[in-house]
């Protein structure tokens, strides 16, 4: 069997896959552990580190370029046809969108959801600048 070497970590099982489709749609094998354990348990998540992004040894740098270069690529609204402007600075120069917690509302829902012993959803996104690191929710 070929040695696998991480590329990328992800939280959620949509981002890894869409990850998967675009490195597997230039012919490179990919493998996503923990990605089942993750679907079903969200809060393993952290614990687990993540769904992590495999690819054979030998086409690790391959893999992290195509991903690399998506990366970069400029964010465009479908819906709007133009693409979103960070609140601080003006710039188009976003990525994401992400999910965070780092509101009260975001907390408060993580706390009663540890404390009930479920699934925390108040999970916000926002847009993160690349140029003065700021956070933009997604409107």
């Amino acid at each position: 069997m070929d040695d696998w070497s991480t590329v990328r970590y992800y939280q959620n099982a949509l981002e890894a896959n869409y990850a998967r489709c675009l490195i597997e749609a230039e012919g490179i094998p990919v493998f996503l552990k923990d990605e089942h354990i993750i679907s079903t348990n969200p809060m393993w998540a952290t614990t687990l580190g993540g769904i992590k992004l495999q690819v054979p040894t030998a086409r690790k740098s391959e893999a992290e370029e195509l991903i690399r270069s998506r990366e970069n690529e400029p964010f465009e609204d479908p819906e709007e046809g133009s693409s979103p402007t960070c609140a601080s600075c003006g710039s188009h120069d976003l990525e994401g969108p992400f999910t965070t917690l780092r509101t009260k509302r975001g907390w408060l829902g993580y706390l009663v959801g540890v404390l009930a012993f479920s699934y925390p959803m108040n999970y916000d996104r926002v847009y993160q600048c690349r140029v003065c690191q700021a956070r933009t929710p997604l409107s």
